[in-house]
């Protein structure tokens, strides 16, 4: 198959979730035997090759109050272009930030649904207004009605929040592949709390903050240690730090972006991890942590149950609740035994769940039917 990826956020350029897992099933594709491109937008024209898969940057037009329809148009004709000269087979896209508004390019499309900014707009305060972007991500979703949910839970999210059905929909689980842990260039305390991701109010990070006003004020050798970028625009660190009582600020440290080789190093290193965000689509951070033998804690709400059985591979807690939080924390440092089982029934499940070969043989599959329907080359 001749492969197209829509991404604007591929690695190693600044990237979150998307970027991840788009390199992670470009390169598992190639390795498959198919021919695969990434496509997307960003500040510069460029062209390379990342381990056989060809990434390609479109310029933005960055005209002022229309460049997201130019950028899009442009995208769909270079699209079609190379549909046209069979070059491409067929397209997947995210349903964020909605890049295919203006028609199909002439190839079967997948959608796979990440968590689009609509729905990240919307589940705090239950609807979102209008805007460019919830007009592209619609029409995306309305004209290719072949999705990929990355689990149940965000799939039927879609379907209610868009008023749209899929005509073929899949449930494939994200891939887990941990980084080689390498020695840090910081220090770490024996016995920590792990947070990772966005540090920001809608994944938790204050949450947390509030629990840690409990839970280190009991277990005076824990700290509380934040892996990721600061939320942009807030002053997060300072609600943060208010939240926590003066003579535990020096527990609570916080790392910045890591790189995946010093995330696996501190998921490696701590005590358990603690992810109270309810603005998930999967949290593929919470896998890689169970991969590495972590015990987790997470809200018993949005797509965690699927993946997290209380009591056996971690803990669900009561969403919202800086006390629930504070309270499982405790359970988890009083019974050492607990954290060990946890984290080994948490390992084996994940292991083969949300193994790289798995997603890419359910994707391949999916791709072969489209193929097989729409006419096309396998």
């Amino acid at each position: 198959m001749k492969l197209a990826y829509l991404c604007n956020e591929y690695p190693p350029a600044e990237h979150g979730g998307i970027g991840t897992f788009i390199q992670a099933i470009a390169r598992g594709m190639k390795t498959l035997g198919h021919t695969v491109t990434v496509v997307g937008i960003g500040r510069h024209k460029r062209v390379y090759d990342d381990s056989g898969v060809t990434v390609v940057t479109l310029p933005t037009i960055g005209t002022r109050g229309i460049a997201w329809a130019l950028d899009r148009w442009r995208l769909n004709r270079w699209l079609s272009e190379r549909v046209a000269r069979r070059e491409i087979d067929l397209i997947e896209a995210p349903e964020f930030g909605g890049m295919l508004p203006f028609g199909n390019p002439g190839c079967p499309v997948v959608i796979r649904l990440h968590l689009s900014a609509t729905m990240i707009r919307a589940l705090p305060r239950g609807s979102a207004k209008w805007s460019t972007v919830r007009y592209c991500e619609r029409k995306t979703l309305k004209q290719n009605r072949n999705w990929i949910g990355v689990t149940d839970w965000m799939l039927n999210q879609t379907i209610t929040g868009f008023g749209i059905a899929p005509v073929t929909s899949r449930v494939i689980y994200y891939p887990a592949v941990l980084a080689p842990a390498t020695e840090p260039t910081f220090a770490l305390p024996d016995h920590f709390v792990l947070y990772a991701g966005e540090v920001s109010q809608r994944k938790g990070a204050c949450i947390l903050a509030r629990a840690a006003s409990t839970f280190l004020r009991e277990y005076p050798a824990l700290h509380l240690v934040y892996a990721g970028a600061l939320q942009s625009g807030v002053d997060i660190y300072t609600q943060i730090m208010m939240s926590l009582r003066k003579n535990l600020l020096d527990r609570v440290h916080f790392l910045g972006r890591l790189s995946r080789e010093n995330l696996a190093t501190c998921m490696r290193k701590a005590t358990l991890f603690a992810s109270p965000s309810l603005l998930e689509s999967c949290s593929l951070v919470t896998i890689e942590a169970m991969l590495s033998g972590l015990p987790v804690i997470v809200p018993d709400a949005g797509p965690f149950p699927e993946f997290v059985t209380h009591n056996e591979t971690g803990y669900l807690v009561a969403p919202n609740d800086p006390a629930s939080l504070a309270a499982a924390v405790a359970t988890m440092m009083d019974h050492p035994e607990l954290r060990s089982s946890l984290g080994k029934n948490a390992q084996l499940k994940v292991r083969d769940r949300f193994s790289l070969s798995r997603c890419l043989g359910a994707t391949e599959a999916l791709y072969n039917q489209m193929l097989a329907a729409g006419g096309r080359p396998q």
